[in-house]
């Protein structure tokens, strides 16, 4: 029998590929933000225990930059409290779960991406490890 996988982000990038393979591993419940809003905790948690998935792939992330200078909040929520409950809600169950890290896709060269992780992403990254190293420390 195929694994359950709860994939979120679908509708992105990354997501969409995602969500294009994974039904050869196993059966896919995907979720965009739409369906499942990653800065809501009770959210995440109804819909992990609601479909209790083998396997939580996060391909999810706030990748607007320009807006996240403004909406640090809902940043912060889905960029780094999200995986760290996604992890908690995942070992509770007994699922693993697996990350991705997106760059945003109008940053199209390589010299550009060191700049966008230490400055977007890099007080949101040391708190996204802070968050997923204490959920693995604990499995």
């Amino acid at each position: 029998m195929k694994p359950v996988i709860l994939l979120t982000g679908k509708n992105g990038q990354v997501g969409a590929e995602l969500l294009r393979l994974l039904p050869q591993v196993g059966e896919v419940v995907a979720f965009g933000h739409d369906q499942l809003d990653l800065s809501n905790p009770s959210d995440i948690r109804r819909t992990i225990r609601e479909v209790r998935p083998q396997l939580v792939v996060n391909a999810a992330a706030y990748t607007a930059v320009d807006q996240a200078e403004t909406d640090e909040t809902t940043a912060h929520a889905v960029n780094a409290q999200a995986p760290g409950l996604l992890a908690e809600e995942a070992q509770k169950i007994g699922a693993r779960l697996t990350m991705y890290l997106t760059v945003p896709r109008n940053y199209r060269t390589t010299r550009q991406i060191p700049r966008i992780l230490s400055t977007f992403t890099g007080r949101l990254n040391l708190q996204v490890n802070r968050q997923f190293a204490v959920q693995v420390c604990h499995t």
